[in-house]
């Protein structure tokens, strides 16, 4: 529950100014391994996990931060693993 309000809310992080525009705040190294530790959580194929992530709409979180870091590419390519896996996966509900 911690860790998904650390990608809600983020630490507070200076703004980072790219050719693409400016981050505020920046999506940050902390925020994208906890993406990595969802994935692996995804990866375990468990429905008590799978129903703690429903209820908690972690989803619909990684998707927004999906729309919301447009041109970050690490974390296009972890978000499309969780959808495949979420996709592949047996748990209707969790689709």
């Amino acid at each position: 529950h911690r860790l998904l309000d650390v990608l809600r809310n983020p630490p507070p992080m200076p703004a980072i100014v790219n050719t693409t525009g400016t981050l505020d705040p920046p999506l940050g190294s902390n925020r994208l391994k906890i993406l990595e530790v969802m994935q692996a959580l995804v990866g375990l194929k468990s429905s008590e996990v799978e129903e703690t992530m429903i209820s908690l709409k972690v989803m619909s979180t990684v998707l927004d931060l999906f729309f919301q870091y447009e041109w970050h590419n690490f974390l296009h390519n972890l978000v499309k693993s969780l959808v495949e896996m979420v996709v592949k996966g047996e748990n209707e509900a969790f689709k």
